[in-house]
C-alpha cells in the first residue's frame, strides 16, 4: 500500500483520504509548504501508477484463487466417477 499521511508530532499521524480512484487529488493535501508540494508533484503520479498495478495484481490473485478452487471442485467431482462437460 502506498499512501500519504500528515505527521502531527511524535507518534502522531493523520491519514490523508484518497477518495475515489488511485490518485490523490491536489486538494486532499490542504495547505502545504513549497517543499512538500514539490515532493507531492514529483512522486504522486508514479505512486498512482503503482497503486493501479497493485490493484490489478490483487484482482489477478483473487481470480487465480477462484479458478484454483473451481478446478479443485471439478477434479474432486471427476475423481468420484462423475463426468462433466465443459
Amino acid at each position: 500500500m502506498i499512501e500519504w499521511f500528515r505527521v502531527r508530532g511524535p507518534r502522531r499521524t493523520d491519514d490523508i483520504p484518497r477518495g475515489a480512484g488511485h490518485r490523490y487529488p491536489p486538494c486532499a493535501f490542504g495547505r502545504t509548504e513549497p517543499w512538500e508540494r514539490e515532493l507531492i508533484e514529483t512522486y504522486e503520479p508514479r505512486f498512482a501508477e503503482i497503486r493501479v498495478l497493485l490493484h490489478q495484481i490483487a484482482m489477478l490473485r483473487r481470480q487465480a484463487r477462484y479458478l484454483t478452487n473451481a478446478v479443485g471442485r471439478w477434479e474432486s467431482g471427476a475423481s468420484v466417477g462423475h463426468r462433466r462437460h465443459v
